[in-house]
């Protein structure tokens, strides 16, 4: 079974974890070099229990030594109450258009039924496009579930470079973050729901697994969780991660032959594989080691 949802939290940072051994925690953080020039490229995972803390010391290391971080998209943008307002109006079907009309009675009951079981209004949510709708739960069990994205990595470091005066940028604004992830064609609603729902059922096993990878900077694992759904869903795969990186890679190559030291911080899930981050890179002549 392809792990959509796993994977998105791998990708979009929207992350949790499990509690670690201290000796165990590594990360995903890697020092770039080339002509003489250091940066460093981060993996995140955006949302922790208080209980998963500290965030592996190699994420401080980067950080004291940069004199910039830049992050995904603006983070101080999703901060404020517009954000919302953007996510619910982008998110919302056609006038007049349900989830029933794009699924099948079968789908619809199964939806409905794990919408009741998370406390979720089936009418309410039913109003979204499917994979906002999808995410709306995995929301729901991550908040009851005790996770909190105050504490996840991108949090963390954005609040670290605020109180520090640590100057911030970004990849990607909101509304291009909205864009790729919204970017689905509603005959597929059938099979992405479906598939979905058996995933949630395997939840906190999944979790588990990619945090696991996370906090002791497993390569492999994090590579095969960010990649297992391309075959079942590549329009997203191509949106959430192909198009992505290709935007990034246009970036990144300006930020690191800066003199001063940056800190790009993004989902862990874009950093490898043939069309990962890091790989690209390379080509290019950087150089990378794992701290």
């Amino acid at each position: 079974m392809k792990k959509l949802i796993i994977s998105l939290i791998a990708t979009l940072g929207l992350g949790v974890s499990t509690q670690a051994q201290e000796n165990t925690l590594k990360g995903h953080v890697w020092k770039v070099t080339k002509a003489g020039k250091t940066h460093y490229l981060g993996g995140s995972i955006h949302a922790l229990k208080a209980s998963d803390l500290p965030i592996p010391e190699a994420y401080n290391t980067a950080f004291d030594n940069a004199k910039s971080i830049v992050f995904e998209t603006d983070i101080a943008a999703t901060q404020k109450p517009e954000f919302s307002q953007k996510i619910m109006m982008n998110a919302a079907l056609p006038e007049g258009k349900t989830l029933k009309d794009f699924v099948s009675d079968e789908t619809y009951q199964k939806f409905d039924k794990v919408c009741q079981e998370n406390g979720i209004p089936t009418a309410q949510i039913s109003r979204m496009k499917p994979m906002m709708g999808i995410l709306a739960i995995t929301f729901q069990k991550l908040y009851q579930s005790g996770y909190d994205a105050t504490k996840g990595v991108d949090q963390v470091y954005f609040g670290k470079a605020t109180a520090n005066n640590t100057q911030t940028g970004y990849l990607e604004t909101i509304d291009e973050q909205i864009n790729y992830l919204l970017d689905f064609d509603l005959d597929y609603a059938d099979d992405l729901i479906n598939k979905q729902i058996k995933e949630l059922g395997l939840f906190n096993s999944y979790m588990n697994n990619l945090v696991s990878a996370w906090k002791s900077g497993d390569i492999k694992s994090i590579d095969e969780i960010s990649n297992d759904w391309q075959s079942d869903f590549p329009k997203l795969y191509e949106n959430l991660i192909l198009k992505r990186n290709a935007n990034w890679l246009e970036q990144l190559p300006t930020l690191f032959d800066k003199e001063d030291t940056t800190f790009v911080l993004v989902g862990a899930g874009h950093l490898y594989g043939e069309k990962g981050l890091i790989p690209q890179l390379e080509k290019q002549g950087y150089q990378f080691e794992q701290l």
